[in-house]
């Protein structure tokens, strides 16, 4: 082993400190502004349905209700997995919970045939495309099933 000092040329070291500069500089400015994840893109709504979303066991399904009580789906633990945690992640954001009383939701088709659902008291959303196509059909049957 040599005891020579390591040298790094001061170009990479300034290329670096650029980089995390521009990456906390990012995250700031995302979190600041609310974009990313939780707002997609804004389009007019071409057709919105309040729902509530009610889970009785920690364990159970996910049950999807109309706002007058009619049950429209029920999303097993398995398979249903990814409307579980999109419903829990709009609650937990919300600071609310899904038992019990359950908490409502909206379900949106934008204009720009794009699906979210949505959290009225936080107007955060979970845009629905990057979960694949058999996620949203999951999520666009509950609009068929009585649109407002």
């Amino acid at each position: 082993m040599s005891d020579e000092p390591i040298r790094v040329p001061r170009g990479a070291l300034v290329a670096a400190a650029v980089l995390i500069a521009f990456v906390f500089t990012a995250t700031i400015v995302a979190r600041q502004t609310d974009r990313g994840i939780f707002r997609p893109a804004n389009a007019a709504v071409e057709a919105s349905r309040a729902i509530r979303f009610v889970r009785d066991d920690p364990q159970g399904p996910l049950v999807a209700y109309s706002l007058d009580g009619q049950a429209l789906a029920t999303f097993p633990i398995e398979g249903g997995s990814f409307a579980i945690a999109a419903v829990e992640a709009l609650s937990r954001k919300a600071h609310r919970r899904i038992d019990g009383d359950g908490a409502v939701f909206t379900l949106r088709l934008g204009t720009d045939h794009r699906w979210s659902l949505s959290d009225p008291s936080t107007e955060r959303a979970v845009p629905l495309a990057g979960f694949g196509s058999t996620n949203i059909k999951a999520f666009s049957n509950l609009m068929s099933e009585a649109p407002q």
